[in-house]
């Protein structure tokens, strides 16, 4: 029997407010846990877990199912919001599977991979293609080889964003990074979290926070002012600090300039145009 499990973290450099979690259940036949975690300011944080099934580690909001691998980032300070025009509030609609337009895929190579799966979604939002960082990239491989699933801005003296995600399995050890990679970007932090956007809040400078742990890797993905990234993912044997039980892979991404800045979000989550969404598998 094939068992997998899937974890996903977002985290901001500048968080200043940590959200309530919660949990959810669906079923179904996989089982998936997700972790949400804060980052604040001069403060690691930590994601420990040892075993999975029926015990449930502290602060994990567990789902029994593939779908949404939830988020993670808390809101940054205030910030005095820019002039602008307020946009009508668009409903975020279950979206399509198909191909998107305007966005090629340029090779099979990891960091073409990665900067596909965000830019072929941040082109739904109308924000502008982010473009490769090698320094943040390094930054990102240093906290992945650590197989230490926990967010770590140090690498980089903090100034950035980051999203973590990973998944361990009994055939983990039959894939590679680049699938790996791209499952927790595109699946796990895309679509897996759009339609938990408050869909009345688009153009608002702050959403409702309540729900933040739910689609807080995806506004991180969208974020309009972020002008590069950087990822890398890792392979995990079983016995390592990200699970002692299954072989497992860690992604981790981080982005410049930061999103989920508190006053920010009306200028940089846009609402969808309506493209169909590429599935990250």
């Amino acid at each position: 029997m094939r068992v997998s499990v899937l974890l996903a973290i977002s985290g901001a450099a500048l968080a200043a407010a940590t959200p309530v979690l919660g949990e959810r259940r669906y079923p179904g036949k996989s089982n998936v846990v997700v972790v949400t975690v804060v980052v604040i300011k001069g403060a690691t944080a930590t994601a420990t877990t040892t075993r999975f099934g029926n015990r449930r580690p502290v602060n994990l909001a567990v789902f029994t199912t593939d779908a949404p691998a939830a988020l993670v980032s808390a809101p940054a300070p205030e910030k005095t919001p820019e002039p602008k025009s307020e946009p009508s509030p668009v409903a975020a609609e279950a979206p399509k599977v198909a191909e998107a337009a305007d966005v090629t895929l340029s090779g099979d190579d990891y960091q073409g991979t990665a900067l596909y799966h965000h830019n072929v979604h941040r082109a739904n939002h109308s924000a502008p293609a982010v473009t490769w960082g090698q320094t943040y990239a390094d930054f990102a491989a240093t906290v992945a080889k650590s197989c230490r699933f926990a967010h770590d801005l140090s690498p980089g003296g903090g100034g950035d964003g980051q999203n973590i995600a990973m998944y361990a399995g009994t055939d983990a050890a039959k894939d590679n990074a680049t699938h790996a990679g791209k499952g927790g970007i595109g699946d796990g932090w895309y679509n897996g979290e759009i339609t938990f956007y408050p869909s009345g809040d688009y153009g608002k400078d702050n959403p409702n926070m309540s729900k933040f742990e739910n689609w807080g890797h995806f506004s991180q993905m969208v974020w309009k002012g972020t002008k590069q990234i950087g990822c890398a993912t890792q392979f995990c044997p079983k016995g390592s600090q990200l699970n002692k039980d299954m072989d497992g892979w860690f992604t981790v991404c981080n982005y410049f300039p930061p999103g989920n800045m508190g006053g920010g979000y009306g200028n940089n989550v846009l609402p969808p145009l309506g493209r169909p969404i590429v599935p990250g598998h």
